[in-house]
């Protein structure tokens, strides 16, 4: 049986080529990785507006305009900052939920993501509009 021995005579530049591979890849997926919490952010924030909306009018305590001011109000004060020009509040739904009377809100969001399907390496990546819709149902 012979012995195969592996010869570490021109391996110097190993190091540096993974090195360079990983610069590579890492900021592509630090950039994935925020991308999708930011994502991940703006559905719970949409969430959080929309059941507080549902609460105020299933409660008889405002109007819907007073309603929709809320919001708007809790879209203003919080973090992330959110463009008031593409949040959009329908109008609310009187709903039955078994033998109570509620209200149905929903609160939609556009903004812009990267389109990794469509990744260029030096041009960047297109961005594409993506609508977060979140509906809440509230009944008291």
């Amino acid at each position: 049986m012979k012995n195969i021995l592996i010869k570490s005579g021109n391996r110097k530049g190993q190091a540096l080529v993974e090195f360079v591979i990983s610069l590579i890849v890492l900021p592509l997926f630090v950039a994935g990785i925020i991308s999708f919490a930011r994502m991940h952010i703006v559905r719970i924030r949409l969430h959080q507006a929309a059941r507080h909306g549902a609460f105020l009018m299933a409660t008889n305590r405002v109007s819907e305009s007073t309603m929709k001011t809320e919001i708007n109000k809790f879209f203003e004060e919080g973090y992330p900052k959110f463009d008031m020009s593409k949040v959009k509040i329908n109008k609310p739904e009187e709903v039955q939920v078994g033998m109570l009377k509620g209200y149905k809100v929903t609160v939609s969001y556009g903004f812009k993501v990267f389109d990794l399907g469509k990744l260029n390496f030096w041009k960047g990546s297109p961005k594409i509009e993506k609508t977060y819709k979140e509906s809440v149902v509230c009944a008291r």
